[in-house]
């Protein structure tokens, strides 16, 4: 008997169980609304225009955003006949209609007509009257388009090309209809959409199409100039005169800007897909120019032209106006050193100082000279400054107590130079660091391949391209990687760059997927069913 009424007891769980299966399944349904476009004109224009009742606007309406589905479109004006039409749109679909409006017809009184006798005609024999068959009327299309030189296809026929705007298409009333107008132009994306119902005889029947450009991979590069008016060159090709705006392909160009009686200017860019570069630059008037140079004893002094310091000697300094120029030389434990020098037009005029030792000076001095040139130099772990520019007497130059220094030479790209060196009262102790260069590279590259392909690739936030993609120039170490794909789900990760070396990356896009029921109502139904069949067994036992 027990066991006759648990096996009762486990069938009500059952039914229970089918009976809120529904309730699980739609706890958490959700909705995921879709939407279409449509494009509305009216003969004519400025016509009121409502769906399903709602007000959206006048004629013409380009690509107006509505869920999918069937919709009523009226379309009203004053002094004519409304008219509404039903249109069904499929999701993401771009549909269109043209309405021809009628104007309202006003009543017109008619006469009472007065009886007038009419005689019976007399039977005659006549030949039968032929009435010819009329020829079939002419209505017309005209298809509008915001650019000139576009391609207009009626059902996949090519009919033409826009002219001012728009195209006009000859239709023979009666004839098949056409469908479906598409019009296309290189460089912008096509644009389909169906045709209003045809013309009759005489009538002419509007229809809107708008072309948007392609997305570009290209950059943008801004000139300005002072004066404007400047010529433009990228890679030796004309591009306009100043103020100037260029579309460029991505990556390393040559810029030159010139104008007669002013300095020409040359640059070299480098420009990012979509990036927008501006350059401005004042133009200097074309004078008389010469070259300085200027060079000491001790060597590594610094050199000041007319009050402005140029460097270390050995100095050359270019473009210099032509004229008298003041020269002035210093350097730690020696007395300033000071001249002019007259510049000639297109010459190389030299300078040689010698420097004269303070008396009574118990210091000793340390030059540091280094190949490459331009590398930091440190005393004792101290930053103290740069050496001269290689090929140069340049070096920099110390002046130290009598003691024993450490001295570092250091320049990116290259491995650390130490030595230590002796200083003497009044004796010159000379450095020269040949520096040598790291022979592994830096920098490494990254594969990325995806499944679907064409998944947008960023690394570190920035992007770098669309699947399959190589990408070079990477620094050494680990980076953040994100791959996004529209219908699918962004996907992230870590990837290790080693210098010199490939890392691969290879991902599975994961696709969206409508979100499962989480357990609701129904759940708390099945609950209680179960505790109500233990409750039933306990007080049995009992």
């Amino acid at each position: 008997m027990y066991v006759k009424k648990l096996q009762l007891a486990l069938i009500l769980v059952y039914f229970i169980l089918l009976l809120s299966s529904p309730v699980l399944a739609e706890d958490n349904a959700t909705v995921l609304p879709v939407t279409g476009y449509i494009t509305i004109t009216s003969d004519p224009s400025a016509a009121n225009v409502a769906i399903d009742g709602r007000d959206i606007g006048n004629t013409p309406i380009t690509g107006y955003e509505i869920e999918s589905g069937t919709h009523e479109i009226t379309v009203s004006k004053t002094g004519y006949e409304s008219k509404t039409e039903s249109v069904t749109l499929s999701p993401g679909e771009q549909s269109g209609i043209s309405v021809t409006l009628e104007p309202v017809k006003t009543p017109t009184e008619t006469e009472t007509p007065t009886p007038t006798m009419t005689q019976t005609p007399v039977p005659t024999t006549a030949p039968p009257t032929v009435t010819p068959t009329p020829e079939p009327g002419i209505g017309w299309y005209v298809v509008h388009c915001n650019l000139d030189n576009a391609n207009v296809y009626f059902d996949g026929l090519l009919k033409g090309t826009t002219k001012n705007g728009q195209l006009t298409v000859e239709y023979t009333v009666g004839s098949t209809p056409y469908n479906k107008v598409t019009v296309s132009k290189s460089g912008y994306i096509s644009v389909s959409q169906n045709l209003p119902l045809p013309p009759s005889a005489g009538q002419t029947v509007n229809t809107y199409l708008t072309l948007q450009p392609e997305p570009s991979t290209n950059g943008q590069l801004t000139v300005y100039s002072n004066p404007s008016g400047a010529s433009v060159y990228v890679d030796r090709n004309f591009k306009g005169s100043t103020p100037l705006t260029a579309s460029l392909k991505p990556g390393s160009h040559a810029l030159q800007i010139a104008k007669s009686g002013y300095r020409e200017i040359n640059e070299n860019i480098f420009i990012s897909t979509g990036q927008t570069l501006t350059r401005e630059y004042t133009l200097q008037t074309e004078t008389e120019y010469g070259t300085l140079s200027v060079s000491s004893d001790p060597a590594g002094a610094g050199v000041y032209i007319d009050e402005i310091y140029r460097g270390l000697s050995t100095v050359t300094v270019k473009n210099l106006v032509v004229g008298n120029h003041d020269i002035k030389v210093t350097a730690s434990g020696y007395s300033e050193w000071k001249g002019t020098q007259f510049v000639k037009k297109n010459a190389v005029m030299t300078v040689h100082a010698r420097l004269v030792p303070v008396a009574g000076s118990n210091k000793g001095y340390v030059r540091v000279t280094s190949e490459p040139g331009e590398a930091e130099v440190y005393l004792d772990g101290r930053y103290m400054g740069l050496t001269g520019e290689q090929g140069t007497q340049g070096s920099y130059a110390l002046t130290l107590n009598p003691g024993t220094y450490t001295i570092s030479v250091e320049k990116t790209g290259y491995r650390d130079y130490e030595v230590q060196t002796s200083v003497s009262s009044g004796q010159t102790a000379w450095v020269h660091a040949v520096l040598v260069p790291f022979t592994e590279p830096l920098t490494g590259s990254v594969s990325v391949t995806s499944d679907p392909e064409g998944a947008g690739v960023y690394i570190d936030d920035v992007y770098k391209g669309i699947t399959p993609v190589q990408i070079s120039g990477v620094t050494a170490g680990e980076h953040q990687v994100m791959l996004k794909l529209d219908g699918y789900g962004d996907s992230h990760g870590k990837v290790t760059v080693s210098a010199g070396g490939t890392s691969t990356v290879s991902v599975a896009m994961k696709p969206y997927t409508e979100p499962t029921a989480a357990p609701g109502f129904g759940i708390n139904i099945i609950v209680l069913g179960i505790f109500v069949v233990i409750l039933y067994c306990s007080r049995k036992r009992g």
